[in-house]
């Protein structure tokens, strides 16, 4: 069953990947991903401040498939398949069934399935965030070196993704630092009552870590100094380039914090409540179960993983909610631990009603039929259309209509893909990546002199074009870059 929703999963995200225009980020970032192809030259730099993993990442994928959208696209595509993984993966902690309903959910999720295709930074992020929470849990729960390393390098990985990824790890931190308190306010050891340690049984490393620092002792357990080093070791190689950027890239990377900082203070551009606005149009069923497992896990204390979960949803909405900046890719962060805490609740409902567990599996089915009507809907139909929430400022796909207009242009004059282009509009992203192998656009975002054959504007600019370049120039069509940006093709009449 669990291949079954893999292969599912798999197919609705992999299936015309390169229908949608490229988005303005993901222009940005194909560019990256282009020089680095071509130049083998890659640099951070904080004023773009999401971190190198998407790139190099990126380089992997077009080294077999060549520099295409759907190379870049396999990207976000694979780490949504592993993220869905390491939730069927999470069997031990919340079930099950738990598991294969949370995974069934994140399958057909409308924004987790539309944002798989997206070539931007945020899947790997929350991939790289349930794999830490994942590692960690099996680290603690076994004491084995080996989960503790792959916690740290996974760590590194995302803080190397993306600079919100200290939210994430605060929010995290604050949430595992909420069970004692939870433990406390039930007057129990914990959410189930631990076994007694058997005498003589050797403490694990992290109540090792705390007795030590309890004591008052500098002791620091071996496994621990490793794990900083693989963290330390990862996270330089990808922000120095791999010391080809060293040590500027390093450097480099903790200002883009205070970039970050400025741009999520700013002023509220949607309400307090818009998250959760979006997640009742385009996530209603992740949404309502979520919330039933989360109070059959504060209510019941029985798991503290579940309850972890919770809190690490819970706490992660709050978060992206308070902040001014929002944009609907960040919902994702709570999006999938939403779905973890909902299958959590199904598992739940599967050992309580064992008389009437069809009723459950209906559940189940239901709200996979409604998401996945949404995900469809959303990557095939409307994946431009402005009106849903997940769409956001993008590209229309009128675009094709102008990259088809300009290499018939170019078919015409005989110069093919090295057709001189002037684009003088100041809005232009995703026309780079478009016009990646023609040498000859130039991209100049204000008015300019010119005698080349072709001129993009912005159809405000018109009004601002001399007398001579109107004698000069014949309107040939206009097109919508995205909604609010109107661009006006000129072609010189001689």
């Amino acid at each position: 069953m669990a291949i079954a929703v893999l292969v599912v999963a798999a197919s609705i995200r992999l299936y015309d990947l390169q229908l949608a225009p490229f988005h303005n980020d993901e222009g940005v970032n194909g560019w990256f991903t282009t020089n680095l192809v071509r130049t083998g030259i890659y640099r951070y730099d904080p004023a773009n401040y999401h971190g190198p993993t998407l790139y190099y990442l990126a380089l992997a994928s077009e080294t077999l498939i060549g520099l295409n959208a759907w190379a870049l696209r396999l990207v976000p595509v694979f780490f949504g398949l592993v993220t869905i993984g390491l939730v069927l993966a999470m069997r031990r902690w919340i079930g099950a069934v738990g598991a294969l309903a949370a995974a069934v959910l994140l399958a057909v999720s409308p924004g987790w399935v539309y944002f798989s295709r997206y070539f931007i930074h945020e899947t790997l992020l929350v991939c790289f965030t349930v794999a830490l929470v994942y590692f960690v849990a099996r680290w603690r729960e076994t004491s084995r070196t080996a989960f503790l390393m792959l916690a740290a390098a996974t760590a590194a990985l995302l803080f190397a993704t993306k600079e919100t990824a200290i939210l994430t790890v605060a929010v995290l931190l604050i949430a595992l630092g909420c069970l004692p308190l939870y433990d406390r306010l039930r007057g129990m050891q914990g959410g189930e009552r631990p076994r007694r340690r058997a005498a003589g049984a050797e403490q694990t490393l992290d109540e090792r870590i705390l007795a030590a620092f309890g004591s008052g002792k500098v002791v620091v357990p071996l496994p621990l100094v490793g794990a900083i080093g693989v963290f330390v070791a990862v996270y330089v190689l990808l922000y120095s380039s791999f010391f080809t950027n060293w040590p500027k890239g390093l450097v480099d990377s903790f200002g883009s914090l205070a970039i970050w900082t400025t741009t999520g203070v700013q002023d509220q551009v949607h309400s307090i409540v818009t998250y959760l606005e979006w997640l009742v149009r385009e996530e209603l069923p992740i949404l309502v179960l979520a919330v039933i497992g989360g109070l059959l896990a504060v209510l019941s204390g029985r798991s503290r993983f579940a309850l972890f979960a919770t809190l690490w949803a819970a706490g992660l909405f709050a978060a992206y909610s308070l902040i001014a900046y929002k944009t609907p890719w960040l919902a994702l962060n709570f999006v999938v631990p939403m779905a973890i805490v909902a299958g959590y609740g199904i598992e739940r409902m599967w050992r309580a009603w064992q008389g009437r567990r069809a009723l459950v599996v209906g559940i189940v089915a239901l709200a996979a039929v409604v998401s996945g009507y949404g995900a469809i809907r959303l990557s095939f139909f409307d994946y431009d259309v402005d009106t849903n929430p997940y769409v956001y400022a993008h590209t229309v796909r009128d675009v094709y209509r102008l990259v088809d207009d300009v290499a018939a242009e170019g078919r015409r004059l005989g110069t093919g893909t090295a057709t001189p282009i002037v684009i003088m509009s100041p809005d232009y992203w995703p026309l780079p990546w478009y016009w990646r192998d023609d040498p000859k656009a130039g991209f100049y975002g204000q008015v300019t002199d010119t005698s080349e054959p072709i001129v993009l504007l912005r159809k405000d600019q018109e009004a601002t074009m001399s007398t001579s370049f109107t004698s000069q120039y014949a309107r040939r069509d206009e097109y919508t870059l995205r909604p609010g940006v109107q661009l006006v093709l000129y072609l010189r009449r001689s």
